[in-house]
């Protein structure tokens, strides 16, 4: 199952099998990125060691300031280091473009992944 997560559709974790039980108990991290874009996406995965999985959490700010408003993109989603770098890319491409985010000339705004490492196993 795990080298399919995120491969040919994105695998949220709403949709995972209630046969499977995740361990979520991990802290998260944070990744600021310029853009979602393939070599940022790839670079992320890339870093994820074989068999292990990540729960991403991709949001918006308009600062870097992790304890302001944000917008959320998506619902959570599982990825490994064989997931679709371009599924995910223009995922969240269409996510931002079809959010109600007012991004002005002179404002910034910074796309974030929030992320931890989860272990899933069969009941």
């Amino acid at each position: 199952m795990n080298n399919n997560l995120t491969r040919y559709e994105i695998s949220f974790l709403s949709t995972i099998d209630k046969k499977f039980s995740l361990n979520k108990s991990s802290r998260y991290k944070y990744l600021h990125l310029d853009s979602w874009n393939y070599f940022s996406i790839a670079q992320l995965l890339s870093k994820i060691p074989d068999g292990k999985l990540l729960l991403i959490f991709p949001f918006v700010t308009a600062t870097r300031n992790l304890k302001d408003p944000y917008l959320r993109l998506s619902e959570p989603f599982l990825v490994t280091n064989q997931s679709n770098c371009y599924l995910i890319r223009d995922f969240l491409d269409e996510q931002w473009n079809n959010s109600n985010f007012e991004v002005y000339e002179d404002n910034r705004h910074w796309f974030n992944i929030k992320y931890k490492p989860v272990t899933i196993k069969k009941l």
